[in-house]
């Protein structure tokens, strides 16, 4: 079972299976670091294996009163619905009260975007696709704005990295410029 829940973290993040065990094995102990317990580690892998069949569909999992959410579903949630997004070991995860689920679904519904909701068994309890589903453009959208976020603060490192550095006034007034 870890050796599963390892190769699809792995997955999940991009990186090649042929890495060696030990490597593995550090990258699953810093992922259940993530986790507030060994139930919340058990709700992720449920979300992997169940990601693979509803790839465009946000996945939602109850978690006692809470329902949560990893990885780009999170993302959109937290860019639709304004939800905090948890963030470590780059993987993330968004939670919200159980009984919030009806404004989450309505909210969906008028976007059209598929979901799918699960309950603590594992059980699909709800679930709607539509034919326009609009999961894949707020999908990429969300993506835009991670990548530009991203280069936004690779700029700011690079910038504060050079703060003694000469020149580093004309390159201010070069982006004030711009802007």
């Amino acid at each position: 079972m870890k050796g599963n829940l390892c190769l699809a973290l792995l997955d999940s993040v991009g990186l090649s299976y042929t890495l060696n065990y030990k490597y593995l094995k550090a990258v699953l102990c810093n992922t259940a670091l993530f986790f507030r317990s060994k139930g919340s580690m058990k709700l992720y892998e449920v979300y992997l294996n169940r990601k693979i069949k509803y790839k465009d569909y946000i996945l939602l999992i109850e978690s006692g009163m809470f329902m949560e959410s990893y990885n780009d579903d999170a993302s959109l949630l937290n860019k639709i619905l304004g939800y905090k997004i948890l963030s470590k070991n780059s993987m993330i995860r968004v939670g919200f009260p159980s009984n919030n689920l009806s404004k989450v679904i309505l909210i969906l519904e008028s976007k059209h975007i598929n979901y799918l909701v699960l309950n603590k068994n594992n059980e699909i309890i709800n679930r709607k696709k539509y034919k326009d589903n609009n999961y894949n453009n707020y999908s990429n959208n969300v993506s835009n704005l991670l990548d530009r976020s991203n280069r936004i603060a690779k700029i700011y490192n690079r910038l504060q990295s050079k703060i003694d550095d000469d020149n580093i006034d004309k390159i201010i007034l070069k982006i004030e410029e711009l802007l």
